[in-house]
């Protein structure tokens, strides 16, 4: 008898480009809490990808630009926030193709 394969659930993981980074901190409304480097920043994101890997979950890049962040918070009514993170990575992601994600 064939075992049923695990598919895992595809989980958009919000992305920050180095040269954009002190614009995205000094955007997010919580950006004070936003590790203080680029290289400290991806350390954490990658051992988030890897927590989340491990839970069965594939995690996907969404890199947030700081300036089409803004204009998608503006236009939803939205404040640059964890929540509207969330919601801007399942958007984005179905855009590509995907089904929505839980960031």
């Amino acid at each position: 008898m064939v075992e049923p394969v695990a598919i895992p659930q595809i989980a958009g993981v919000a992305w920050y480009q180095r040269e954009a980074y002190a614009a995205i901190r000094l955007l997010m409304a919580d950006g004070e809490s936003f590790p203080g480097s680029y290289d400290d920043w991806l350390k954490s994101a990658a051992h988030q990808k890897k927590q989340a890997a491990a839970r069965g979950f594939y995690p996907v890049r969404v890199i947030i630009d700081p300036e089409q962040f803004r204009e998608w918070c503006q236009a939803q009514g939205l404040g640059a926030d964890e929540r509207a993170r969330v919601l801007f990575c399942e958007v984005q992601f179905a855009v590509v193709g995907g089904a929505a994600p839980t960031c």
